[in-house]
C-alpha cells in the first residue's frame, strides 16, 4: 500500500511539473506575439479599380502581406475624390480607423532608387519608422466594400 501511494505522490508531482512547464512555455509564447511586433508594417500603396488612390496598409505582420491577406487596417490619402497622391517629396499623412495618425516623408525622386533601398522615414503615435522602396509587387486585391481593388506597394515602413 505504502509503494502504491509513493508511486501515485510521484506521478501527481511529475504531472504538477509538466503544467507548470506549460504554463511558463505558454507565457514565453503569448509574450513574444505581443500586439506591437518587431515585424509589423506600413506600406504606402497605390490601389486601382472601383476607387483608385493612395493608401496606408498597416499589417500587424509582415507574414501577411507576403501572402495576399487583407490589412489590418487601411488609412487613406489624399482628398475625398479617388486620386493617386505621389508619396515621394513631401510629407503625407493617414489616419486608421483606430485613430493612430502615420505620416511618412520619402525623398523626392525615390522611385528612381533601387529596390528596398532606404526612401525616407514614417512616424506614428507611438514610434518611428525607417520606409524602404518596395518592387511594386502586388500587396493585396479583392472586394473592398463594393468595389474590386488591387493594391501594389511603393514602399514599406518598419519600426526604427
Amino acid at each position: 500500500m505504502l509503494g502504491t501511494n509513493f508511486l501515485l505522490a510521484i506521478a501527481i508531482s511529475f504531472s504538477l511539473s509538466a503544467v507548470a512547464v506549460s504554463l511558463v512555455v505558454g507565457a514565453f509564447k503569448q509574450e513574444s506575439l505581443s500586439p506591437r511586433s518587431s515585424s509589423e508594417r506600413v506600406f504606402l500603396v497605390y490601389c486601382y479599380g472601383g476607387y483608385p488612390g493612395s493608401e496606408m496598409h498597416y499589417y500587424n505582420s509582415d507574414a501577411d502581406s507576403r501572402t495576399g491577406q487583407r490589412p489590418d487596417d487601411v488609412a487613406f490619402v489624399g482628398s475625398e475624390a479617388p486620386v493617386i497622391t505621389a508619396f515621394e517629396g513631401h510629407t503625407v499623412s493617414g489616419t486608421f480607423s483606430s485613430g493612430n495618425v502615420f505620416t511618412s516623408e520619402i525623398a523626392p525622386g525615390a522611385q528612381n532608387l533601387a529596390d528596398f533601398t532606404f526612401a525616407g522615414t514614417g512616424v506614428n503615435d507611438y514610434h518611428g519608422f525607417n520606409c524602404y522602396k518596395d518592387n511594386k509587387r502586388l500587396l493585396w486585391e479583392g472586394l473592398d466594400g463594393l468595389y474590386e481593388q488591387v493594391c501594389y506597394s511603393q514602399y514599406y515602413c518598419e519600426g526604427a
